[in-house]
């Protein structure tokens, strides 16, 4: 009842999951459209969540100091593979160029050349306040040096996937514009309409 009255009764945090922040972890994870094989799409795709990863860390003014990939076979394949690896990177970083590198850099150890895989992620982890870290001189933060800053605000007014570091810079068409337009994209042909966010997309109400 208390609620209903607007008065909350459960204390919240500033990190909590309504405000879209991570005290813990930040990851980002998705099917691919159609299976892939061999290191150079898998590292298109690990380098595009890195780098939307990346772009959570900055937003939320938090810096990273591990992270780990993962990619996966089909679960229903006779030989289903799941495999992962992960770097402690040397100073906390905020940085995509330095998370993009650390996280493809992973692959060629852990990539069966033969394998379709069907999905990835990228998680990052020992999440620390990027105000409040400190540590001893020479031992900085690696920090964003405005490439990231760039990135984001260009994503954030031509659409996400715009612009990004290497082969992360590949954007899509029409209702797929916000995603990459490489093969192991994820399949969105049966989306329902967003009428409550995109004005070309509202109902048509027709009376006879």
């Amino acid at each position: 009842m208390l609620e209903l009255r607007g008065v909350p009764a459960i204390e919240l945090d500033d990190f909590d999951a309504i405000s879209g922040s991570r005290k813990q972890q930040i990851m980002c994870s998705r099917m691919f459209g159609h299976p892939i094989t061999g290191l150079p799409d898998l590292s298109a795709a690990v380098s595009t969540y890195a780098q939307q990863a990346a772009t959570r860390l900055r937003r939320q003014g938090s810096l990273t100091g591990m992270l780990t990939v993962f990619i996966a076979t089909s679960p229903y394949s006779q030989d289903y593979q799941a495999r992962s690896g992960s770097v402690i990177l040397p100073d906390p970083a905020d940085d995509p160029l330095t998370i993009a590198r650390a996280a493809v850099g992973t692959l060629p150890h852990m990539i069966d050349p033969h394998a379709r895989y069907v999905r990835a992620g990228v998680m990052l982890a020992n999440l620390t306040s990027a105000a409040s870290y400190q540590t001893f001189d020479g031992m900085d933060a690696t920090r964003d040096h405005g490439l990231g800053t760039v990135l984001d605000q260009a994503n954030r007014k031509f659409g996400l996937q715009s612009v990004g570091i290497g082969w992360a810079g590949m954007k899509g068409k029409g209702r797929a514009r916000q995603e990459t337009v490489a093969k192991w994209n994820m399949k969105r042909q049966r989306l329902s309409n967003r009428g409550t966010t995109r004005w070309d997309e509202l109902c048509v109400v027709k009376a006879r």
